[in-house]
């Protein structure tokens, strides 16, 4: 089955991939192969990035990441994709 842009309300756990691929991608496309499917995408390269700080605070090495900040972070970006969509 090729891939299809669907739209997952706030509550759903998956349907949000492709809309950020087709968001980060200048193109994308897929096609059936033997054995399945491929899926493809063409990004243009971003900014430089800045250079890190030398002195930046690192967490302790076998810190525990914080998945409250990071879903909150992707909430707010999905949202902002949704309502251009």
């Amino acid at each position: 089955m090729l891939p299809v842009l669907r739209r997952a309300d706030g509550e759903s756990e998956g349907g949000r991939g492709l809309l950020l691929v087709q968001r980060l991608a200048e193109r994308l496309g897929s096609y059936r192969a033997a054995g399945g499917k491929v899926v493809w995408a063409v990004r243009s390269p971003g900014p430089t990035p800045l250079p890190r700080r030398r002195n930046a605070a690192r967490p302790p090495a076998g810190a525990a990441a914080r998945p409250d900040v990071t879903a909150t972070f992707l909430r707010r970006v999905l949202v902002g994709l949704e309502a251009e969509w």
